[in-house]
């Protein structure tokens, strides 16, 4: 059972990053983001109903709610709908998974929390493995140029993913449930997608084509739901720090998947990149306190 939900975890929101691809076209990110979470809340909603836990929460949980929800499934998954415009989606999910080190850099800046030297040459190694997979684009720099639009947009959504994450540790210290409090979030991620579809004097439109339906439906219930609902038993079964390493294989499978199907070539630099990205991620999550409290939170860095 801790195999087959490992493997569930990491082979759906490894795949998830390729799903977003087919959401890309005539519907703007924030719509198809709206979508996403206003079908992954009520499915939430459903699943707490049926196990008996409770939506109700005081009015100071929602407010952080919706903060969580703004951050975390509005901005940030905006900015990857739209970093995937740009990049491979694997690329995008190697970017990704440095969250881990933002949560660590920001909770020193923002929580207070040590900031411990093994986190430090995490980070250092983790960053350097990104700086060697981008390094064509680093040294020549231009905004007109997919590569380095690409790269920018998907840091800008790691952060507000890490920002997210702050918000959630919070939530959790203050006793906001898991199941209910994602729900709500959710809610809100969508609800906020929607003013800024209104603000920017976007259409509320939808694409009726099979790819689009299939890849909104897989992203809501199966990357939204089913595996955030994996990763939660699979905290109760092996522990929060050893559950936490399926953030090390999601860039993997999301690459591999990339390769065949988007045809997104390997070679040395990606190789080595993604041995120090992954590298520092390890080095990062080892025995690691601030990962303790964030899984217990909100689910793995590695989800899109």
């Amino acid at each position: 059972m801790n195999i087959f939900l490992y493997a569930s975890i990491v082979l759906v929101w490894g795949s998830t990053w390729l799903a977003i691809k087919f959401q890309l076209g005539d519907v703007p990110a924030s719509v198809s983001v709206c979508w996403r979470f206003a079908l992954a809340a009520m499915a939430m909603a459903l699943w707490c109903t049926a196990r008996g836990q409770s939506l109700r929460l005081s009015r100071g949980q929602h407010a952080r709610l919706a903060l969580l929800g703004s951050l975390m499934f509005c901005g940030n998954y905006e900015l990857v709908y739209e970093a995937e415009r740009y990049l491979t989606s694997g690329l995008v999910a190697l970017i990704f998974s440095l969250l881990p080190l933002f949560n660590i850099v920001l909770a020193a800046l923002l929580l207070r929390r040590p900031l411990p030297m093994r986190a430090l040459l995490g980070a250092c190694v983790g960053v350097t493995g990104v700086v060697i997979t981008f390094w064509p684009d680093i040294v020549a720099f231009d905004l007109a140029k997919t590569g380095s639009v690409g790269l920018v947009i998907a840091v800008g959504g790691t952060l507000l993913a890490s920002l997210g994450n702050m918000v959630a540790i919070r939530n959790s210290e203050h006793g906001v449930p898991v199941l209910p409090g994602t729900a709500i979030a959710m809610a809100y991620g969508a609800l906020c997608c929607a003013v800024l579809v209104v603000i920017r004097g976007d259409r509320f439109v939808i694409d009726l084509s099979t790819p689009y339906l299939l890849s909104l439906a897989y992203l809501a219930l199966f990357g939204s739901v089913v595996a955030f609902g994996c990763y939660l038993t699979l905290l109760g079964r092996i522990g929060i720090e050893r559950a936490a390493y399926s953030a090390l294989l999601i860039p993997i499978v999301a690459l591999i998947i990339s390769h065949f199907f988007e045809g997104y070539e390997w070679g040395a630099r990606l190789s080595f990149g993604l041995l120090f990205a992954l590298g520092g991620n390890a080095i990062t999550l080892m025995k690691s306190p601030l990962r303790k409290r964030a899984a217990a939170a909100v689910p793995a860095g590695g989800a899109a």
